[in-house]
Protein backbone atom coordinates (compact mmCIF):
# COMPACT_ATOMS: atom_id res chain seq x y z
CA UNK A 1 0.00 0.00 0.00
CA UNK A 2 0.97 3.74 0.08
CA UNK A 3 0.26 6.92 1.70
CA UNK A 4 -1.14 8.89 -1.11
CA UNK A 5 -1.46 7.51 -4.72
CA UNK A 6 1.44 9.05 -6.59
CA UNK A 7 2.80 8.51 -10.05
CA UNK A 8 4.69 5.73 -10.55
CA UNK A 9 8.87 6.77 -10.74
CA UNK A 10 11.75 5.52 -12.71
CA UNK A 11 13.19 4.06 -9.67
CA UNK A 12 9.99 1.72 -8.76
CA UNK A 13 9.37 0.54 -12.20
CA UNK A 14 13.25 -0.21 -13.38
CA UNK A 15 13.51 -3.91 -13.30
CA UNK A 16 17.17 -3.35 -13.58
CA UNK A 17 20.21 -2.06 -11.70
CA UNK A 18 22.75 -0.41 -13.12
CA UNK A 19 26.34 -1.21 -11.06
CA UNK A 20 26.20 -1.33 -7.27
CA UNK A 21 26.99 -5.46 -7.42
CA UNK A 22 28.99 -4.51 -4.06
CA UNK A 23 26.26 -3.43 -2.26
CA UNK A 24 23.74 -5.94 -3.79
CA UNK A 25 26.00 -8.78 -3.10
CA UNK A 26 26.57 -7.36 0.81
CA UNK A 27 22.72 -7.26 1.33
CA UNK A 28 22.42 -10.90 0.14
CA UNK A 29 24.89 -12.29 2.04
CA UNK A 30 23.39 -10.82 5.31
CA UNK A 31 20.18 -12.27 4.47
CA UNK A 32 21.31 -15.99 3.89
CA UNK A 33 23.11 -15.00 7.20
CA UNK A 34 19.97 -14.15 8.93
CA UNK A 35 21.49 -10.83 9.96
CA UNK A 36 19.81 -7.92 7.50
CA UNK A 37 19.02 -5.28 10.33
CA UNK A 38 15.57 -3.93 10.71
CA UNK A 39 16.40 -0.71 9.29
CA UNK A 40 18.64 0.20 6.79
CA UNK A 41 19.77 4.21 5.10
CA UNK A 42 21.50 4.25 2.16
CA UNK A 43 22.99 7.31 1.33
CA UNK A 44 25.01 8.82 -1.51
CA UNK A 45 24.62 11.41 -3.96
CA UNK A 46 21.50 12.21 -5.77
CA UNK A 47 20.98 10.51 -9.17
CA UNK A 48 22.88 7.04 -7.94
CA UNK A 49 20.36 4.43 -7.74
CA UNK A 50 19.51 4.91 -4.16
CA UNK A 51 15.82 4.38 -4.57
CA UNK A 52 16.06 1.93 -7.23
CA UNK A 53 17.86 -0.53 -4.79
CA UNK A 54 15.31 0.29 -2.01
CA UNK A 55 12.47 -0.85 -4.01
CA UNK A 56 14.38 -3.83 -5.62
CA UNK A 57 14.78 -4.89 -2.13
CA UNK A 58 11.71 -4.30 -1.02
CA UNK A 59 10.64 -6.17 -3.82
CA UNK A 60 12.82 -9.27 -3.59
CA UNK A 61 12.49 -9.67 0.33
CA UNK A 62 8.49 -9.46 -0.42
CA UNK A 63 8.94 -12.34 -3.54
CA UNK A 64 11.27 -14.47 -1.66
CA UNK A 65 10.50 -14.20 1.64
CA UNK A 66 11.55 -18.03 2.18
CA UNK A 67 15.37 -18.39 1.27
CA UNK A 68 15.98 -14.78 0.69
CA UNK A 69 19.90 -14.55 0.11
CA UNK A 70 20.34 -17.91 -0.41
CA UNK A 71 19.57 -19.45 -4.05
CA UNK A 72 19.92 -16.23 -5.21
CA UNK A 73 23.21 -14.30 -6.92
CA UNK A 74 21.16 -10.73 -7.33
CA UNK A 75 17.98 -8.86 -6.50
CA UNK A 76 16.36 -9.00 -9.75
CA UNK A 77 12.73 -10.03 -9.67
CA UNK A 78 10.73 -11.16 -12.67
CA UNK A 79 9.34 -7.93 -13.87
CA UNK A 80 5.80 -9.82 -14.40
CA UNK A 81 5.80 -11.22 -10.83
CA UNK A 82 2.20 -10.78 -9.32
CA UNK A 83 4.11 -9.38 -6.03
CA UNK A 84 6.44 -6.79 -8.06
CA UNK A 85 2.82 -5.51 -10.16
CA UNK A 86 1.04 -5.33 -6.67
CA UNK A 87 4.32 -3.53 -5.41
CA UNK A 88 3.86 -1.27 -8.32
CA UNK A 89 0.06 -0.37 -8.40
CA UNK A 90 0.29 0.07 -4.54
CA UNK A 91 -2.16 -2.77 -3.62
CA UNK A 92 0.71 -5.19 -2.09
CA UNK A 93 -1.01 -4.98 1.56
CA UNK A 94 2.80 -5.66 3.27
CA UNK A 95 4.31 -2.64 1.25
CA UNK A 96 4.52 0.89 2.38
CA UNK A 97 5.95 3.74 0.21
CA UNK A 98 6.60 7.16 1.61
CA UNK A 99 7.32 10.24 -0.14
CA UNK A 100 6.95 14.13 -0.73
CA UNK A 101 4.05 13.40 -3.26
CA UNK A 102 1.52 16.44 -4.93
CA UNK A 103 -0.32 18.65 -3.03
CA UNK A 104 -4.01 19.36 -3.95
CA UNK A 105 -2.52 21.76 -7.24
CA UNK A 106 -0.59 19.14 -8.92
CA UNK A 107 2.77 20.32 -7.22
CA UNK A 108 5.35 18.79 -5.46
CA UNK A 109 5.05 19.03 -2.10
CA UNK A 110 8.27 20.92 -0.92
CA UNK A 111 8.51 18.09 2.42
CA UNK A 112 7.28 15.10 3.54
CA UNK A 113 4.07 15.85 5.30
CA UNK A 114 3.99 14.39 8.82
CA UNK A 115 0.53 12.48 8.44
CA UNK A 116 2.34 10.65 6.02
CA UNK A 117 5.32 9.68 8.34
CA UNK A 118 2.38 8.82 11.10
CA UNK A 119 0.76 6.26 9.13
CA UNK A 120 3.95 3.98 9.32
CA UNK A 121 3.34 2.88 12.99
CA UNK A 122 -0.05 1.55 12.35
CA UNK A 123 0.89 -0.32 9.17
CA UNK A 124 3.90 -1.91 10.81
CA UNK A 125 1.59 -3.17 13.78
CA UNK A 126 -0.91 -4.91 11.11
CA UNK A 127 -0.71 -8.47 10.88
CA UNK A 128 1.49 -9.23 7.36
CA UNK A 129 -0.95 -11.00 4.90
CA UNK A 130 0.81 -11.81 2.00
CA UNK A 131 4.47 -12.59 3.21
CA UNK A 132 6.03 -12.85 6.65
CA UNK A 133 7.56 -9.37 6.17
CA UNK A 134 6.42 -5.79 6.27
CA UNK A 135 8.30 -3.52 4.67
CA UNK A 136 8.63 0.48 4.70
CA UNK A 137 10.01 2.64 2.23
CA UNK A 138 11.12 5.98 2.69
CA UNK A 139 12.59 8.22 -0.08
CA UNK A 140 13.76 11.17 0.67
CA UNK A 141 13.95 11.16 4.18
CA UNK A 142 15.78 14.20 4.90
CA UNK A 143 12.23 15.86 3.21
CA UNK A 144 10.70 15.37 6.60
CA UNK A 145 10.05 17.94 9.24
CA UNK A 146 11.14 17.97 12.85
CA UNK A 147 7.68 16.23 13.82
CA UNK A 148 8.10 13.84 11.21
CA UNK A 149 10.97 13.04 12.24
CA UNK A 150 10.35 12.57 15.64
CA UNK A 151 7.70 9.72 14.35
CA UNK A 152 9.76 8.18 12.44
CA UNK A 153 11.93 7.82 15.20
CA UNK A 154 9.01 5.98 17.45
CA UNK A 155 9.20 3.21 14.78
CA UNK A 156 12.56 3.05 14.37
CA UNK A 157 12.83 1.98 18.29
CA UNK A 158 10.20 -0.07 18.69
CA UNK A 159 10.18 -2.48 15.22
CA UNK A 160 7.99 -5.26 15.72
CA UNK A 161 9.23 -8.57 14.72
CA UNK A 162 9.61 -9.32 10.72
CA UNK A 163 9.51 -5.47 9.55
CA UNK A 164 12.14 -3.46 7.56
CA UNK A 165 12.19 0.06 6.99
CA UNK A 166 14.63 0.95 4.68
CA UNK A 167 15.60 4.85 4.34
CA UNK A 168 16.78 7.00 1.41
CA UNK A 169 19.19 9.90 1.82
CA UNK A 170 21.35 11.96 -0.34
CA UNK A 171 21.83 14.54 2.74
CA UNK A 172 22.13 12.42 5.38
CA UNK A 173 23.33 14.62 7.28
CA UNK A 174 20.59 16.84 7.57
CA UNK A 175 18.88 14.04 9.34
CA UNK A 176 18.23 13.42 13.08
CA UNK A 177 21.64 11.36 14.70
CA UNK A 178 19.69 9.43 16.91
CA UNK A 179 17.95 8.28 13.30
CA UNK A 180 20.87 7.58 11.92
CA UNK A 181 22.36 5.60 14.65
CA UNK A 182 19.72 3.14 14.27
CA UNK A 183 20.36 2.08 11.31
CA UNK A 184 22.93 0.55 9.47
CA UNK A 185 24.19 3.12 6.79
CA UNK A 186 25.10 1.93 3.41
CA UNK A 187 26.90 4.17 1.31
CA UNK A 188 26.36 3.74 -2.28
CA UNK A 189 28.75 5.28 -4.79
CA UNK A 190 28.12 7.38 -7.71
CA UNK A 191 28.25 5.14 -11.27
CA UNK A 192 31.72 4.91 -12.92
CA UNK A 193 31.79 6.63 -16.51
CA UNK A 194 31.52 3.24 -18.68
CA UNK A 195 28.48 2.36 -17.00
CA UNK A 196 26.65 5.70 -17.51
CA UNK A 197 28.32 6.28 -21.27
CA UNK A 198 27.26 2.68 -21.83
CA UNK A 199 23.96 3.29 -20.69
CA UNK A 200 23.65 6.24 -23.16
CA UNK A 201 25.16 4.48 -26.09
CA UNK A 202 22.36 1.28 -25.70
CA UNK A 203 19.27 3.36 -25.16
CA UNK A 204 20.13 7.27 -26.88
CA UNK A 205 21.88 6.66 -29.21
CA UNK A 206 20.52 8.73 -31.31
CA UNK A 207 23.19 11.46 -29.29
CA UNK A 208 26.92 11.87 -30.95
CA UNK A 209 29.74 9.84 -28.87
CA UNK A 210 30.89 13.74 -28.48
CA UNK A 211 26.82 14.58 -26.86
CA UNK A 212 27.21 11.33 -24.85
CA UNK A 213 30.43 12.06 -23.45
CA UNK A 214 29.56 15.27 -22.31
CA UNK A 215 26.37 14.15 -20.61
CA UNK A 216 28.26 11.41 -18.83
CA UNK A 217 30.80 14.03 -17.62
CA UNK A 218 28.44 16.52 -16.46
CA UNK A 219 26.48 13.13 -14.70
CA UNK A 220 29.66 12.75 -11.96
CA UNK A 221 28.29 9.38 -12.24
CA UNK A 222 24.59 10.20 -12.03
CA UNK A 223 22.36 8.25 -14.10
CA UNK A 224 19.34 10.29 -12.79
CA UNK A 225 20.67 13.69 -13.58
CA UNK A 226 21.34 11.98 -17.14
CA UNK A 227 18.28 11.30 -17.57
CA UNK A 228 16.95 14.53 -16.80
CA UNK A 229 19.08 16.12 -18.47
CA UNK A 230 17.69 14.46 -22.24
CA UNK A 231 14.24 15.16 -20.90
CA UNK A 232 14.65 18.86 -20.21
CA UNK A 233 16.72 19.58 -23.57
CA UNK A 234 19.93 19.87 -21.06
CA UNK A 235 22.83 19.97 -24.08
CA UNK A 236 20.70 23.17 -25.28
CA UNK A 237 20.44 24.81 -22.34
CA UNK A 238 24.41 23.88 -21.25
CA UNK A 239 25.48 26.33 -24.66
CA UNK A 240 23.22 28.83 -23.24
CA UNK A 241 24.67 28.39 -19.89
CA UNK A 242 28.21 28.51 -21.45
CA UNK A 243 27.98 31.76 -23.30
CA UNK A 244 26.35 33.62 -20.26
CA UNK A 245 29.29 32.64 -17.73
CA UNK A 246 31.36 33.68 -21.23
CA UNK A 247 29.82 37.12 -21.50
CA UNK A 248 30.63 37.81 -17.75
CA UNK A 249 34.08 36.70 -18.02
CA UNK A 250 34.82 39.03 -20.64
CA UNK A 251 32.68 41.78 -19.82
CA UNK A 252 30.79 41.68 -22.92
CA UNK A 253 27.44 40.83 -21.68
CA UNK A 254 25.85 41.95 -18.44
CA UNK A 255 23.91 39.64 -15.57
CA UNK A 256 21.96 37.26 -18.08
CA UNK A 257 18.50 38.54 -16.86
CA UNK A 258 16.08 37.32 -19.76
CA UNK A 259 17.69 34.02 -18.87
CA UNK A 260 17.12 34.28 -15.20
CA UNK A 261 13.43 35.30 -15.99
CA UNK A 262 12.61 31.89 -18.34
CA UNK A 263 14.41 29.74 -16.26
CA UNK A 264 12.67 30.84 -12.79
CA UNK A 265 8.39 30.62 -14.68
CA UNK A 266 6.68 27.89 -13.20
CA UNK A 267 6.34 26.02 -16.15
CA UNK A 268 10.14 25.85 -16.51
CA UNK A 269 10.67 24.17 -12.69
CA UNK A 270 12.61 20.80 -14.71
CA UNK A 271 14.37 23.79 -16.29
CA UNK A 272 15.69 25.34 -13.27
CA UNK A 273 16.81 22.20 -12.11
CA UNK A 274 18.48 21.05 -14.87
CA UNK A 275 20.73 24.40 -14.91
CA UNK A 276 21.67 23.69 -11.04
CA UNK A 277 22.93 20.06 -12.43
CA UNK A 278 25.03 21.46 -15.54
CA UNK A 279 26.27 24.66 -13.67
CA UNK A 280 27.86 22.59 -10.88
CA UNK A 281 28.66 19.49 -13.00
CA UNK A 282 31.11 22.36 -15.42
CA UNK A 283 32.34 23.71 -12.74
CA UNK A 284 32.95 20.88 -10.70
CA UNK A 285 35.27 18.87 -14.17
CA UNK A 286 36.95 22.24 -14.26
CA UNK A 287 38.13 21.95 -10.36
CA UNK A 288 39.18 18.27 -10.99
CA UNK A 289 41.00 18.55 -13.83
CA UNK A 290 42.45 21.78 -12.61
CA UNK A 291 41.38 23.39 -15.34
CA UNK A 292 43.53 21.18 -17.80
CA UNK A 293 41.18 18.90 -19.19
CA UNK A 294 37.88 17.02 -19.62
CA UNK A 295 36.97 19.44 -22.36
CA UNK A 296 34.45 17.34 -24.51
CA UNK A 297 33.59 21.04 -26.54
CA UNK A 298 35.32 23.98 -28.73
CA UNK A 299 33.50 25.70 -26.12
CA UNK A 300 34.06 24.42 -23.01
CA UNK A 301 38.07 24.70 -24.50
CA UNK A 302 37.41 28.53 -24.47
CA UNK A 303 35.56 28.54 -21.49
CA UNK A 304 38.43 26.81 -19.21
CA UNK A 305 41.01 29.36 -21.05
CA UNK A 306 38.98 32.16 -19.85
CA UNK A 307 38.33 31.30 -16.45
CA UNK A 308 42.19 30.27 -16.20
CA UNK A 309 42.98 33.84 -16.67
CA UNK A 310 40.29 34.73 -14.37
CA UNK A 311 41.53 34.06 -11.39
CA UNK A 312 43.59 31.68 -9.65
CA UNK A 313 42.27 27.44 -8.54
CA UNK A 314 41.91 28.10 -5.31
CA UNK A 315 39.44 31.15 -5.72
CA UNK A 316 37.11 29.33 -8.22
CA UNK A 317 37.53 26.76 -5.56
CA UNK A 318 36.09 29.29 -3.24
CA UNK A 319 32.97 30.34 -6.10
CA UNK A 320 32.05 26.45 -6.43
CA UNK A 321 31.36 26.52 -3.00
CA UNK A 322 29.53 30.05 -2.58
CA UNK A 323 26.98 28.98 -5.34
CA UNK A 324 26.42 25.36 -4.35
CA UNK A 325 25.69 27.22 -0.90
CA UNK A 326 22.92 29.62 -2.92
CA UNK A 327 21.02 26.74 -4.64
CA UNK A 328 20.97 24.40 -1.12
CA UNK A 329 20.08 27.63 1.26
CA UNK A 330 17.27 28.07 -1.57
CA UNK A 331 16.00 24.57 -1.14
CA UNK A 332 16.55 24.64 2.33
CA UNK A 333 14.80 27.76 3.13
CA UNK A 334 12.71 28.05 0.32
CA UNK A 335 14.34 31.80 -0.86
CA UNK A 336 13.55 33.21 -4.49
CA UNK A 337 14.80 31.31 -7.33
CA UNK A 338 15.00 34.67 -8.97
CA UNK A 339 17.19 36.31 -6.66
CA UNK A 340 19.51 33.22 -5.89
CA UNK A 341 20.66 32.98 -9.91
CA UNK A 342 21.01 36.39 -9.21
CA UNK A 343 23.75 35.85 -6.91
CA UNK A 344 24.86 32.79 -8.87
CA UNK A 345 25.93 35.12 -11.71
CA UNK A 346 26.97 37.65 -9.77
CA UNK A 347 30.05 35.04 -8.50
CA UNK A 348 31.69 34.55 -11.26
CA UNK A 349 32.53 38.64 -11.43
CA UNK A 350 33.06 38.84 -7.78
CA UNK A 351 35.84 36.99 -7.69
CA UNK A 352 39.55 38.09 -9.00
Amino acid sequence: MRADPVEETLYSAQPDLLGHEDVESYLLQLMAQNRLPHALLLTGPKGIGKATMAHRLAQYLLTYSEDAGISHKTLHVDPASMVRRRILSGSHGDFLCISRGVDEKGKVQLEIPVGKVREIPAFLQKTSSESPYRVVVVDGVEEMNRNGANALLKSLEEPPLGTFIILVSHKPGLLLPTIRSRCQVIQMKPLSSEIVGDYLAKHHGSFSKEERDLLTSLSGGRLGQVLTMIQGGGLALYKEMLGAVKGLLTNSANVPFSLIERLCKKQESDSFEIFTILLMGFLGNYLKSEGKSACNTPEEVELYGLMTNHCSLENWLRIWEKIRLHFEEMQRYTLDRKQTLLCVFLSFVKER
